[in-house]
């Protein structure tokens, strides 16, 4: 009878243990502005680099239409929210 005892409460312990420990889920909106704080840089840098005629003003184009569209999915990737082991 006292095994019995025993097993229930380490099973009710074990549960308890478990039902707490929950996944837990959480994005990152810091990367986003991380993101375009560098954007506002690196447009800046390029803008000075086409006005001091270092680059054309395709190259320029381009630069600034492939770091807005980096920009853009690192913003829509730190809106993902991603399981945090957040236990221990």
């Amino acid at each position: 009878m006292f095994t019995i005892k025993k097993h229930l409460f380490l099973i009710v312990v074990i549960y308890c243990i478990f039902s707490k420990c929950q996944p837990e889920y959480a994005n990152s909106p810091e990367l986003c502005l991380v993101a375009n704080a560098q954007l506002e840089s690196a447009l800046a840098k390029d803008l000075d680099d086409f006005n001091n005629g270092r680059m054309n003003q395709e190259q320029y184009e381009r630069a600034k239409r492939n770091r807005e569209t980096g920009a853009l999915g690192l913003c829509l990737i730190s809106l993902i929210k991603r399981k945090q082991n957040s236990n221990f």
